[in-house]
């Protein structure tokens, strides 16, 4: 369980498991804290040990992986390419006035 990489990269599978409603437990990664708020959307964690111990709290803790859950989905939708093109629509509309 050892890898060669420093540095996890975002992905688009840190939008992809929200978005489908799926609960995301994922290795840190620099900037997915600008997308999803750690610890109420998503859980990270830096270690596998510290992954053991967080798969079993989340599946001794049902309430709280699904109301991390659906945060996490609702939140995804703001990262959606239609949302954020409509996002550079707006903002070139408002800049050609």
């Amino acid at each position: 369980f050892r890898s060669e990489k420093r540095v996890e990269a975002i992905k688009a599978r840190n939008f992809e498991i929200p978005a489908w409603g799926g609960f995301q437990l994922s290795a840190f990664c620099i900037g997915v804290d600008e997308f999803f708020i750690p610890g109420e959307e998503i859980v990270l964690f830096s270690a596998p040990w510290e992954l053991i111990k967080l798969v079993q709290y989340y599946l001794d803790n049902d309430e709280e992986r699904e109301k991390m859950r659906r945060q996490a989905n609702r939140r995804s939708r703001s990262h959606t390419y239609d949302s954020r093109f409509q996002a550079i629509v707006q903002w070139l509309e408002n800049e050609a006035r």
